[in-house]
C-alpha cells in the first residue's frame, strides 16, 4: 500500500507478551564490561562532583562572611564617626 509517496508499515502482530522480559547478553560479543567495576566508577564521579561543588560553595560562603564581616566594621566606624562629631 502506498499513500503518497509512503509506504505503510502494518503494526506488529506481536503483543506485550511475545517479547523478552529478560536481559539476554549477546553471545559472542568482543566488548565486554563488568558492571560492578562500570557502577563503582560512576558513583565515584558523582561523589566527586558532589563534593566539588560542597567545597566550592564552602568557599564562597566563607568569602563572603569575611565580606560582611567588613562591612559590619566600616558601619561601626562610621557611627562612631558620627556619634564623635555630635
Amino acid at each position: 500500500m502506498n499513500l503518497v509517496g509512503l509506504d505503510v508499515v502494518p503494526p506488529p502482530k506481536e503483543g506485550p507478551s511475545d517479547r523478552a522480559t529478560t536481559f539476554q547478553p549477546v553471545t559472542g560479543g568482543t566488548e565486554q564490561r563488568d558492571g560492578l567495576k562500570l557502577m563503582v566508577t560512576a558513583y565515584a564521579i558523582v561523589w566527586l562532583v558532589l563534593m566539588g561543588w560542597v567545597v566550592m560553595v564552602w568557599l564562597r560562603q566563607r568569602i563572603l562572611d569575611d565580606r560582611i564581616r567588613a562591612l559590619g566594621i566600616a558601619i561601626e566606624k562610621v557611627a562612631k564617626a558620627r556619634a564623635d562629631r555630635s
